[in-house]
């Protein structure tokens, strides 16, 4: 039997990392894993976090770019190395925060993301810097949900073994006829019938590539409709990119919305 540190926000944290850890680990219990090895669901993570970690055979961390859900996650992550679950590769608003708490982590962590970025990389490029270089080196695997984050990372020099989980997971079939009953539903709140909708969901921040979307509106058929759905940063003001792109009549944005 293995032990398993499973450290990740989970509900009633606002995230949509928690919602995806608890369908992980419905996963797990389903197809019988957590009856032949124990997982110990690390959330949050408070005193003696380090010491259940190592005690672990292995640690799976969730890491996102929010110092709030992830700070603590990240530090076991680096000290422990395990299988990091990478969900967001601009780990830029981690890494402020980071910096915010003087945390010791933080000047290590920039020295390896540029060197390990571009020589004429653009700073204020979320992905120009990868900030997720310490992490990512200290890992024994890194789990990502795309062929894209998989690319980047081995461009930037990441030599961690890397597999590619993409979304969705695979949820319970009543929660997929749940979803498709309110898709109609959704939909007619954010655009017309004969809108192509194109959205972004998560937290909306600046590494997730707003404001290149905001500027491919105008080049592309005036059908197409920009959906935003998200939680707002204290760091990036999505509403001001809107105003500024001269595109909002084709962009609606729903913030701080619930993950289900």
């Amino acid at each position: 039997m293995a032990n398993v540190a499973f450290c990740s926000p989970l509900p009633p944290a606002q995230t949509g990392i928690a919602a995806y850890a608890t369908a992980v680990l419905g996963g797990l219990d389903e197809i019988g894993f957590t009856a032949e090895h124990h997982v110990d669901a690390m959330w949050p993570s408070g005193p003696g976090a380090e010491e259940r970690v190592r005690a672990s055979d292995v640690g799976v961390f969730q890491l996102g770019n929010n110092v709030e859900f992830h700070g603590a996650i990240y530090r076991l992550s680096v000290w422990n190395p395990g299988v990091v679950v990478l969900h967001d590769l601009a780990l830029d608003g981690l890494m402020y925060g980071l910096g915010l708490a003087n945390d010791p982590l933080t000047q290590p962590a920039r020295a390896e993301a540029m060197a390990a970025a571009a020589r004429n990389a653009d700073l204020e490029d979320p992905l120009g810097v990868p900030w997720c270089a310490q992490a990512v080196r200290r890992a024994r695997t890194v789990i990502v949900h795309s062929r894209f984050a998989r690319d980047y990372l081995l461009r930037v020099g990441c030599r961690t073994p890397i597999v590619v989980t993409p979304h969705p997971l695979v949820e319970r079939d009543d929660e997929i006829d749940a979803a498709r009953e309110r898709r109609v539903r959704l939909r007619h709140r954010v655009a017309r019938g004969d809108e192509v909708v194109v959205g972004i969901a998560g937290d909306l921040n600046a590494s997730k590539g707003i404001e290149a979307l905001l500027a491919a509106l105008p080049r592309v058929r005036s059908n197409v409709r920009g959906v935003l759905v998200g939680r707002t940063s204290s760091h990036w003001d999505v509403q001001g990119a809107v105003r500024r792109s001269g595109v909002g009549d084709r962009v609606t944005v729903v913030t701080d919305v619930r993950d289900d």
